[in-house]
């Protein structure tokens, strides 16, 4: 007897991330992907998408802004995500995996951020995540909805169109310099985009309710990162400015033990490597 096919629904399949996961998932015979086209903020269009694509059992939501005020961003990552799982639950989606972000810790407690931490976000971007995710604890408390949540450190790779190491390679290219906005001593965990579709494959076939910290083993301050990139060959001059209100945050790192114990995935790809690869790619 063939093995049942599961049918997945992916937000944000146009997106950086969800793009790379349909093409890590095309072939695949016994997942068949529905993308979601239409707009979250419409209740409409969902309603719409879940009874032409009947049965949906998972969806992958990677649907998401990070840019803007705090109400443009509880529209974005909030209202949106609420809309998505009020249709989810009525047409029986029985599991979602959220792409979440390790902002919504704030500053670390202790060096490491770990999942059981208390949530203290310290910018609009990360205080939207952490609404997003109750709203996915609500729903499943409340229905038979499983969920993993999957908080990612800064996202990077090929064909990326924002974050830290695109703005770097981007000023390189165009103006041979980067700007840093703050001291460059702010710490970040970052995350190749392969090993974040890895997590995400990893989160569709977790059997259990989690919540998981992605992110690179190592954690680097902006300045090592520009260190990093002049010792790839790269010849550029960086100016330093004021940090944006919005950015508050100093200390991006997760601690990433429960990932690699549980789920058993661990990232394969290091900052030094990824920045060879983004370099042949984009300069």
């Amino acid at each position: 007897m063939d093995k049942k096919i599961k049918k997945i629904c992916i937000t944000g399949s146009n997106g950086f991330i969800g793009s790379n996961l349909l093409k890590f998932l095309s072939g695949k015979r016994e997942i068949e992907i529905f993308a979601f086209k239409g707009n979250l903020l419409n209740k409409k269009d969902i309603e719409i998408f879940f009874e032409t694509h009947k049965k949906i059992d998972q969806i992958v939501h990677l649907a998401g802004g990070f840019f803007g005020d705090f109400n443009t961003l509880f529209s974005i990552n909030v209202t949106a995500t609420n809309n998505l799982l009020e249709q989810a639950v009525k047409h029986s989606v029985k599991k979602i995996v959220f792409a979440s972000s390790g902002a919504v810790y704030g500053e670390p407690l202790r060096g490491k951020s770990r999942e059981n931490d208390p949530l203290n976000p310290n910018t609009p971007y990360g205080l939207s995540k952490m609404f997003a995710e109750e709203c996915i604890r609500y729903y499943s408390r409340c229905h038979k909805l499983d969920f993993v949540i999957l908080r990612f450190a800064n996202v990077y790779g090929p064909g990326n169109s924002k974050g830290v190491m695109y703005n770097f390679f981007n000023s390189i290219k165009e103006k041979n310099k980067l700007t840093i906005f703050g001291t460059g001593k702010q710490r970040r965990n970052f995350l190749f985009i392969e090993d974040a579709v890895r997590s995400i494959i990893s989160a569709m076939e977790y059997p259990e309710k989690e919540v998981f910290n992605i992110a690179d083993k190592s954690v680097y301050s902006l300045d090592e990162v520009v260190k990093m990139l002049k010792n790839s060959n790269l010849n550029f001059e960086v100016e330093y400015k004021p940090a944006e209100e919005t950015n508050a945050l100093q200390v991006l790192s997760e601690d990433i033990t429960k990932a690699r114990r549980i789920m058993n995935w661990r990232p394969a790809v290091s900052l030094k490597e990824g920045i060879e690869r983004l370099k042949d790619h984009e300069l």
